[in-house]
């Protein structure tokens, strides 16, 4: 895909989307199942494309975030090459995420070097953040 297509997130995230365009779907969708109640939303990731990390890099795995309004965040990763594979791995203890408040982890981004940072938002105030650099 070259980024100019509709890939029709419109008419697969809602359940009866009204007049759908015509679109072209991507090449992998992944679902990724919301358990226990305690996660809201899924706050999509990137393909680790670094070294540090080894166990993110070999095999490159695609780490995204749980976010959740009455529960810790969560990190976790699945298999780029595989991801209906099923089996994803849990970061938060390990990156201490666990110990974060609900509502706290509010994004994930990538360098042009292939590293992964995570946007805590403490509190209620928007402007009192903190970046973190997933070191593993």
């Amino acid at each position: 895909m070259d980024g100019a297509q509709n890939v029709g997130w419109r008419n697969t995230d809602c359940p009866e989307p009204s007049n759908p365009p015509a679109f072209t779907l991507p090449d992998r969708v992944v679902s990724v199942h919301l358990t226990g109640g305690n996660h809201d939303a899924l706050i999509g990731g990137y393909v680790y494309r670094s070294t540090t990390v080894n166990e993110l890099a070999n095999p490159p795995q695609y780490v995204y975030c749980l976010y959740g309004t009455t529960g810790a965040p969560q990190v976790r990763s699945i298999n780029a090459a595989s991801p209906t594979s099923g089996l994803t791995a849990d970061w938060s203890s390990q990156l201490g995420v666990n110990n974060w408040g609900s509502g706290e982890l509010h994004g994930i981004g990538q360098d042009s070097d292939g590293e992964l940072y995570l946007i805590r938002v403490s509190g209620t105030s928007t402007t009192n953040g903190t970046i973190y650099r997933i070191d593993g």
